[in-house]
This record gives C-alpha cells, structure tokens and sequence, in this order.
C-alpha cells in the first residue's frame, strides 16, 4: 500500500462512511469520533452521548473546528434527549428514471441540508417528554449524497380524519416514509438503522436517501427491491393493532427529526396501497419548499 493510501485508511474512523467527523474530547483528551451529518443530532449543544458505557453531556458543539466538548455524568442518570430538526433536499442530477406500477419515480444526487433547531429531553424509562428546547442559533451541515424521490399519488382523504388537507397528507406520507425506511433496512440486509434518512411532503413526494456523504447504495437497494419493501410495508400497518400509530409496532422512529408527530397509520396504508395497486395516477413535480416531514 502507498504511503497516500495508508494515509487514507488512517483518517476513516468508522465503519459507515470517510467523509467529516466531530472529535468527542473531554477535558484535554479524544474519547472518540462520530461521523457527520449523525453527529449533528447526537453531538449538538445539551445533547446526552452513550458513549464507551458510559454517559456524557455536550457542553459545547464547535462546528468551525469540528469537535464536540463532553462532561462525564456521574450516577444514574435517567434521561435521553432527541433531536429536533428539518432537512431541506435539492435535486443535482438525475440518475434514473422509472415506475413503481405506475408511480414515477427518480433515482437522484442529492444536496441535503440539515438543521438541527432544538431537542427533547425524555425519561429512559417511560419515554415521557419532560423539557422542550430550542436553540437561539441552529446547527446546520450540508452534504451531497444520492436517493430517489418517489412522486406518490395524491390521496383526498376523509375530512374526518384530521382537521385539513396539509395535515391528513403530512400523516399520511410521514408515516408511509417511516415504516418504507425501517423495513428496506431489514429487507436489504446489513444495513443499519442509521444509513437512510427520509423526507416526505403532504403533495406525496417522499425521499429516501442514504445518510452518509456520497451516497453508500442503500438507497439504490430500497429501488431494487420496492415490491418487497412496500408489501412488507403494507403488512406491517395492517396488522398493527394500535389506534393510529405507535411506538413498538409500525410508524415511530428513534430517528425523526418531528418527534413523531404528524403520523397517521391508516392514511399511511391508502397511500402504500394505492402505489402497489398502480391505480391512481400520479406525474413527476419539483419538490415544494418548505412543509416537510422527517
């Protein structure tokens, strides 16, 4: 190997991707790395980091030089936090083009710019939310990576259902993006519960990307195997037994940047069903601005 080469291998300090990380350093010494843009959510201002066995809080995120300033917790220490953020998608080039039934779709690089606003501060135990925070100044890292866009039907739900049409779509296609996420991770195999992150409109454009810099191929896997992913999907929200959503089950994820709010299962199940069933026509839109759902 090249002395270039060794140089290389040298800088990667994990298994997921070789673009940026954030050093965790507490007091004088380096405990550890975390790839952006994930350290982002896990290593922002107030955040609670696992980290060796132990737990740590950042006292400090320092974007400009890439590190993050962590103080050891002493005893137990029953709180987590979550992050709360938005991340706002630009399409660079086509790759692919194609139909899902007779959905559109695009396989696509992608400029994905991610905004970290605030966090939630939960119990371990029973997940109860008990402080709500919000940053004076959001974190924010943008990266280039690829992922397809699915351009979904647009569904007229019940006026029954929720309260307007923005909102029944958003719960409809967050949810459909949530659970199409978790089951291609475990459709595909080997893949983490980390490597694609998702955004959804209530027009019905929903992207699933790959969550590391330069694009791993997970997403391109998603697209090889739709068929499986959505009748896998569609099980999954027809055997839940849960009102409209729930934690262990379907639609929630560890990972979505609203908290989980704006989830509903059974509009999620008329949208993944109406794409396998190629029955409503849907045709290929630039993606809105603003409005989305993580």
């Amino acid at each position: 190997m090249s002395d270039k080469g060794r140089e290389v291998v040298r800088a990667i300090h994990g298994i997921r991707g070789v673009g940026e990380v954030i050093k965790i350093v507490e007091g004088k010494r380096v405990i550890g790395h975390r790839e952006l843009p994930m350290a982002l959510r896990e290593l922002h201002d107030g955040a609670i980091y696992l980290h060796g066995g132990r737990v740590y809080e950042v006292y400090k995120l320092d974007l400009s030089s890439r590190t993050a300033y962590v103080r050891k917790l002493q005893g137990d220490y029953d709180f987590y936090t979550t992050a709360l953020y938005s991340s706002e998608p630009r399409i660079d080039e086509i790759l692919e083009e194609g139909f899902i039934k007779s959905v559109p779709y695009q396989y696509v690089r992608l400029t994905i710019k991610e905004v970290v606003h605030g966090y939630v501060v939960k119990r371990f135990g029973s997940g109860e939310v008990v402080e709500k925070r919000e940053f004076g100044e959001p974190f924010t890292y943008e990266f280039r990576t690829k992922g397809v866009v699915i351009y979904a039907p647009f569904i007229t739900f019940s006026p029954f259902e929720n309260v307007d049409v923005v909102e029944r779509g958003g719960r409809a296609y967050h949810a459909a993006e949530h659970v199409m996420i978790m089951v291609g991770e475990n459709v595909i195999g080997g893949a983490g519960p980390t490597d694609l992150g998702g955004i959804s409109y209530p027009t019905g454009h929903i992207i699933i990307y790959d969550s590391y810099p330069g694009g791993s191929g997970t997403a391109r896997m998603i697209i090889k195997r739709i068929d499986e992913v959505l009748k896998i999907s569609l099980s999954v929200l027809t055997h839940c037994t849960c009102t409209d959503g729930c934690p262990p089950k379907c639609v929630y994820s560890p990972y979505c940047g609203n908290d989980n709010h704006y989830l509903s299962r059974k509009n999620a199940i008329k949208v993944i069903d109406a794409i396998l069933k190629g029955g409503v026509s849907s045709s290929v839109s630039e993606l809105p601005t603003g409005g989305s759902y993580d």
